[in-house]
């Protein structure tokens, strides 16, 4: 499983298509997000994920994202944001 540390952009899933994002702290016990409580502990961290499009913040553990590939997310937003115009 990877280690991810403040900063880290990542790649995600949400419904089964990719996302990216970029982590923005490590949490380690249990705390509230969007009026939800996170269980998190230090043997079983989540992330809290800034989206890279919309900006929400949300939570993921470490075995639902890797490292993102600069390369493929900045190609996908592009053509996303192309196809939202019309």
């Amino acid at each position: 499983m990877s280690d991810f540390k403040k900063g880290d952009h990542v790649e995600f899933t949400i419904h089964s298509r990719p996302n990216y994002g970029t982590v923005v702290e490590k949490v380690t016990g249990d705390t509230e997000l969007r009026g939800f409580t996170v269980h998190a502990s230090k043997k079983d961290p989540q992330y809290i994920i800034e989206h890279d499009r919309t900006h929400t913040e949300f939570n993921r553990h470490a075995n639902k994202m890797k490292h993102a590939d600069d390369s493929k997310s900045s190609t996908t937003a592009a053509s996303k944001d192309d196809q939202d115009q019309g």
